[in-house]
């Protein structure tokens, strides 16, 4: 495998409450911790990017967060947890982690949680700035705009990032089975894995693939 440095974006929905339960299974902690399995896989002892999209205060919002292994716990208590989620009737609130100030927790608001924005603003960045080759980790979790997102990623230029989507196959649209984007067809730089077993060498493995060459 290469020695060049390999960057590692993780991008999660805020659109339920379990998934702010950071010792659940499928939680965003447990995917942070996970992700940066992977980017230690490539890169050893190196952090991670990892967006979080949702609705903010006035439209669709996308955080921008940074994750090092030296700081699990205080991402996790910031960005990862919800302290005022089911907080009990007249009980005083306590002070809000940074995910409650930057997003609309409604309820209305979780349920209509899109991802369009957060490919959008990674496209973006990589083609302003280029740099190593990138494997975006994305969550999708039903409202996938799966041909929204294809369209763009299509279109774009970029060339030294691989998507490797996730998601569970009862939820997901089926544009992404249909098209064979799972299986790399679609886009050799875009993969999709069905969420029955989530593993590091699983989630790495269609990145490895189209990286070797590059590497070589």
């Amino acid at each position: 495998m290469s020695t060049e440095t390999v960057r590692v974006v993780l991008v999660a929905p805020i659109s339920q409450e379990r998934y702010f339960i950071p010792r659940r299974k499928r939680s965003i902690a447990w995917y942070a911790e996970r992700s940066l399995a992977v980017a230690d896989r490539f890169t050893p002892g190196a952090g991670i990017e990892i967006l979080l999209y949702g609705s903010g205060h006035d439209g669709p919002a996308v955080a921008r967060t940074e994750l090092q292994p030296q700081s699990r716990a205080s991402w996790v208590q910031e960005w990862a947890t919800r302290p005022n989620m089911r907080r009990r009737l007249l009980a005083d609130a306590v002070p809000r982690s940074r995910v409650e100030e930057f997003f609309d927790l409604t309820h209305e608001s979780l349920i209509r949680s899109k991802p369009l924005p957060a490919a959008e603003l990674i496209v973006k960045q990589v083609e302003a700035a280029g740099g190593a080759p990138t494997l975006v980790i994305f969550w999708l979790d039903g409202r996938s705009q799966a041909r929204e997102i294809l369209e763009v990623l299509h279109a774009s230029r970029v060339e030294n990032v691989f998507w490797q989507f996730f998601g569970d196959e009862s939820v997901i649209d089926s544009l992404w089975r249909e098209e064979k984007v799972h299986k790399g067809q679609f886009l050799p730089h875009v993969s999709f894995h069905f969420n029955t077993s989530w593993s590091v060498r699983k989630i790495s493995k269609a990145f490895s693939r189209w990286h070797a060459p590059r590497g070589a």
